[in-house]
């Protein structure tokens, strides 16, 4: 069951599908395009690896993991 949820995450990865505020939005206005962390569009990109915040604990992965994470 995990591996299934993992290769659809990375298929929608993979093809730029992976739902985000900016998709969302489109689809619902109820919904913000702006990410809760920092205001900005939260696009996938943003989502990832863009934000400040989520750069911050990508670093802290890395180090503690001792691998570079990209």
């Amino acid at each position: 069951m995990l591996s299934q949820k993992l290769k659809e995450f990375n298929f929608k990865l993979l093809y730029n599908i992976a739902p985000c505020g900016y998709t969302l939005a489109k689809w619902n206005d109820k919904i913000s395009a702006e990410c809760v962390l920092c205001g900005q569009v939260e696009t996938l990109g943003h989502m990832l690896y863009e934000c400040h915040y989520i750069s911050h604990i990508c670093n802290m992965v890395s180090q503690g993991l001792k691998i570079h994470v990209q």
